[in-house]
């Protein structure tokens, strides 16, 4: 499936639903927002932090795997991303 066949709204959405179920009983509570992407012909790149300041991206790099692959089980598209946010 090509990005042109899932719209990155959709994505997003789905990727918001994900992330309210996880902050729901997470340490580490996660956010996108949604001006935070990259999309190629092939490829999403979703930008994806922690609530709170501080954190560095080992500290949720698990928990945006697992989130990858639950956003691939439910769009179909696997070609998505969930990269970890760059903080100074």
């Amino acid at each position: 499936m090509t990005i042109t066949a899932l719209p990155i709204n959709e994505l997003q959405a789905q990727l918001q639903s994900l992330l309210e179920q996880h902050n729901r009983h997470a340490d580490v509570e996660l956010f996108h927002d949604p001006s935070a992407f990259v999309a190629s012909d092939e490829w999403v790149h979703l930008v994806v932090q922690p609530e709170r300041e501080g954190l560095r991206a080992y500290d949720y790099v698990l928990e945006l795997g697992i989130l990858e692959n639950k956003l691939r089980e439910a769009t179909g598209f696997q070609e998505v991303l969930l990269v970890p946010a760059i903080t100074t």
